[in-house]
């Protein structure tokens, strides 16, 4: 079969079908027209992907969010340290160059 980009929709659908099992995996091929490997990587895809989805779902970060809300806290502990920096500097700095 030629190879055919499939939209986000679409890898949704077949996924939906695939694991609905109402069609058997060459009436969803032929439907959607696709090859058994690509349905069964896309059905793959989407159950692997359904614990992140599910965390997301109920509120959980994801690794990825965890990531950048630590990487925020340190960007703005440095932040403040180097407020605390500038603050020492410029006290000892000489008033004429204040």
């Amino acid at each position: 079969m030629p190879k055919k980009r499939l939209s986000d929709d679409e890898k949704v659908a077949i996924a939906l079908a695939a694991l609905q099992q109402k069609e058997t995996v060459a009436e969803i091929c032929n439907r959607f027209s696709i090859c058994e490997t690509t349905l069964y990587r896309i059905r793959d895809q989407a159950l692997a992907s359904l614990p992140e989805a599910m965390k997301r779902h109920r509120g959980g970060t994801s690794a990825r969010e965890a990531r950048l809300e630590k990487e925020t806290v340190d960007l703005k502990e440095l932040i403040a340290d180097q407020a605390c920096a500038i603050q020492i500097l410029k006290k000892k700095l000489p008033k004429s160059m204040q």
